[in-house]
């Protein structure tokens, strides 16, 4: 059995294919992926082709992170509808920030906080329970609004 994570970010995106092992058989960067980015077209064709060509026909559970997802119904709920033209292998999606708490902290109970031109933080305790927000307040560092 594989595994597929992909970062689905605005700057780009990443792929990584792992086996059951936690061997990593291939780590692929491409361009931004984002469908609020590059547009839903774009975004739909360009992650089609991408994960059609690292899993060649191999089976895989696929976890694909994007920024904001959860936060725009609209986008969120046509994006979604629109997943089997990508891939008929499960996908599961989830905001960027769950996959930064995972990596950073090993899915340990905690808190992984993005401070950058955008803010989230996202965090699990001991029972499982989540929570996140999404601060939406001037950027100071930066003086972005």
């Amino acid at each position: 059995m594989f595994f597929l994570g992909i970062d689905g970010g605005g700057t780009k995106t990443a792929f990584l294919l792992i086996n059951e092992n936690g061997d990593i058989i291939e780590e692929k960067p491409i361009a931004p992926g984002y469908y609020k980015n590059v547009g839903m077209d774009n975004s739909i064709a360009l992650l089609k082709e991408t994960v059609h060509e690292i899993l060649n026909d191999r089976e895989a559970y696929i976890c694909l992170a994007l920024p904001n997802w959860g936060e725009s119904k609209d986008g969120d709920g046509e994006f979604l509808s629109r997943i089997k033209e990508i891939t008929e292998l499960p996908v599961k999606i989830v905001n960027d920030s769950v996959v930064g708490w995972a990596g950073s902290l090993g899915l340990s109970s905690g808190i992984n906080l993005v401070a950058g031109t955008g803010s989230i933080a996202y965090g699990r305790n001991d029972a499982g329970e989540e929570g996140m927000k999404d601060f939406r307040m001037k950027d100071h560092v930066t003086g972005l609004v």
